[in-house]
């Protein structure tokens, strides 16, 4: 009973302007739409959505304009590995992903893990951390790198000759 019979003219509303079953009393919250929002809003395209202010609009961008994509860097243990991005700005969205170049831990050649800091084992010094800034995102890596041996289920060590980092970053 959100809209009442008498805030909607006769024949105001029909199957053919609304499908069938489209619009349910479960979608609409007392006095959620009213009769001059509907006529207000304009017609809808494919590209488009209803805002809060009741205009239509394109959506926005699911992720910022300008990016970067590294060339595959060289996984080695107990380094800071700097990639520089370009951006210009700290980047709004990193992720970074681990690229297997000859098999290891269950995993074949072009399988990629996506990572972000790693956990980290204070004890064994294994693990990883993503760091960035205006200018670069930065790999800090301990001893040991772990992931899950996608064979066993387990967690093991991959071999650090066999895999390469990719940083993906979003401004």
């Amino acid at each position: 009973n959100a809209v009442a019979t008498a805030a909607i003219a006769d024949d105001a509303v029909t199957t053919a302007k609304i499908a069938d079953n489209a619009v349910t009393n479960a979608l609409m919250a007392n006095d959620a739409v009213g009769v001059a929002e509907l006529s207000a809003t304009g017609s809808p395209s494919a590209a488009t959505f209803l805002r809060g202010d009741n205009a239509w609009a394109a959506p926005p961008a699911v992720l910022p304009a300008a990016t970067f994509t590294s060339s595959e860097q060289t996984v080695a243990v107990d380094t800071v590995l700097d990639v520089p991005h370009g951006l210009g700005a700290i980047p709004s969205l990193v992720q970074v992903r681990l690229r297997c170049k000859t098999a290891d831990v269950g995993y074949s050649v072009g399988d990629e893990i996506v990572v972000s800091s790693g956990p980290v084992d204070l004890v064994n010094d294994r693990g990883w951390t993503v760091q960035t800034d205006a200018t670069n995102v930065t790999i800090l890596q301990g001893a040991a790198i772990p992931v899950i041996n996608q064979g066993s289920l387990n967690g093991s060590s991959i071999t650090v000759g066999s895999w390469r980092w990719i940083v993906k970053a979003w401004a």
